[in-house]
């Protein structure tokens, strides 16, 4: 049977491994272009790619939508029963990418709740741009824009 200062000194050398091992992969994902698409730890947009002066960045999307009355309404995380960044991932950039299996249960469900039905959709970007004195709103843009079938 190991002794206590064994087993001690095993645990020591396994925990300086891993952290020697998270250290690296973390100098790796910073260093290498795409790398952190492998490392869930630092799966955030700030660490996504590296902003510079001049540099225009999204940063979040807008979705708008016509209802059959001819209204506009703008829709969020809230009206779909959902938190902004599903509703970031799951529906606006799913409507910009054109991935319907992915925002329209959430769609239906805001027009069952309430009681009115979709014939237009639009996203739009809302950027800004890097400056040394921090970021300055850029011009709108409308990403994406989808139509009911056999609707106007």
């Amino acid at each position: 049977m190991p002794s206590h200062e064994a087993i001690g000194k095993s645990y020591q050398r396994a925990v300086s491994i891993f952290t020697l091992f998270v250290l690296s992969m973390q100098t790796y994902v910073s260093v290498v272009p795409g790398g952190n698409d492998f490392w869930p730890f630092i799966d955030y947009p700030m660490y996504q790619h590296k902003h510079r002066e001049g540099q225009r960045v999204d940063v979040g999307h807008s979705v708008y939508a016509t209802l059959a009355d001819g209204n506009e309404v703008k829709i969020g995380p809230a009206d779909v029963g959902t938190t902004h960044f599903k509703f970031q991932g799951h529906v606006a950039k799913a409507l910009v990418h054109g991935r319907e299996n992915s925002w329209k249960p959430l769609l239906q469900r805001y027009e069952k709740r309430r009681n009115v039905k979709i014939v237009r959709l639009r996203v739009e970007n809302y950027p800004m741009v890097i400056t040394k004195e921090g970021g300055r709103p850029a011009p709108v843009e409308v990403l994406s824009r989808w139509k009911r079938p056999g609707r106007l």
